[in-house]
């Protein structure tokens, strides 16, 4: 199975989605801009995110199958569709996969798959969740740290929270830290978002990628109650909070409580090779293989 995977977009979830999930077959290749003899040499195209209108026009002209792995590819905050309610998002979603009439989809989460599948029921389709970091395959002795840390990985969402975060780890003892180098010196991986940043389609669809690291790095996770994907993954240790108490309550436990943090990385081992790179492209490869049989079985119009 020959797989392409595009992306217009240079974003974490190509690196995850496009380049780290190629990297395990030899014959899949991932490009921002493949050239017409790759397209022509691919049995599927996967497009990451989102790709531009005359790359879907040559996939459709040399009949390639064209998957579409979702991934958040919807308006993100500050647009219009920031405080849309339930049906308005979901239409939002609806409208961006009929721009591409992919003919597969993977949803990032099975909240999400739930939701949309039955829109599509002539086109299969899966979820598929966000493996952990690659590097962290191989966990090493964690190098002494003077201070215990706080970390919070991703981009400026943080919003209110991260004055909170900073003030409640000067209390407990801890240093907040955004982005560090790696998550394998923190003490604890916290997860939230401002409320300006809380959309429907944020809370229940956005990929589980920050529980999947924790869950690889084997640290205690504190995540805020909205994040659909980080219940659903959640190894039966995961502390989730929903105000400023049970943040420094959650925050205390895991930083403090011995009990608790032998009990986490226990969980966490017995399901972290779920979320490994090497599974999940399996998942991927296994899906790959179904849209062929569809297809075979049930040949594409001539209008697709």
């Amino acid at each position: 199975m020959r797989v392409l995977f595009t992306s217009k977009s240079s974003s974490g979830a190509w690196k995850i989605r496009g380049c780290q999930v190629a990297s395990t077959c030899s014959r899949w290749i991932a490009s921002n801009e493949p050239t017409t003899s790759e397209i022509v040499d691919s049995d599927i195209v996967c497009v990451v995110k989102k790709t531009n209108r005359a790359l879907i026009e040559k996939c459709r002209e040399l009949n390639k199958i064209i998957v579409l792995d979702i991934v958040d590819f919807w308006p993100q905050p500050h647009s219009e569709t920031t405080f849309l309610v339930s049906a308005e998002s979901k239409q939002v979603v609806i409208d961006e996969i009929n721009k591409i009439q992919p003919d597969g989809l993977i949803f990032p989460n099975r909240a999400m798959w739930i939701d949309f599948h039955k829109f599509f029921p002539a086109i299969p389709s899966t979820y598929i969740y966000h493996h952990f970091r690659p590097e962290f395959d191989d966990i090493l002795e964690r190098i002494p740290q003077p201070q215990l840390i706080i970390a919070y990985e991703g981009g400026n969402y943080l919003g209110e929270w991260h004055d909170v975060f900073q003030q409640i780890a000067v209390q407990q003892g801890a240093s907040f830290v955004v982005n560090p180098d790696t998550l394998l010196n923190a003490d604890v991986i916290v997860s939230a978002r401002s409320t300006k940043f809380q959309t429907y389609l944020n809370c229940n669809y956005k990929s589980n990628v920050k529980a999947a690291n924790a869950i690889g790095a084997l640290k205690p996770f504190v995540c805020h109650d909205f994040e659909r994907s980080a219940h659903e993954i959640d190894p039966g240790s995961f502390l989730f909070f929903s105000d400023e108490q049970s943040l420094r309550r959650q925050l205390e436990r895991a930083l403090y409580d011995s009990d608790f943090q032998t009990s986490n990385s226990r969980l966490m081992s017995q399901m972290r090779q779920r979320f490994s790179l090497a599974v999940i492209s399996t998942e991927f490869e296994l899906f790959f293989e179904s849209v062929v049989g569809w297809y075979h079985k049930f040949p594409r119009s001539s209008s697709n």
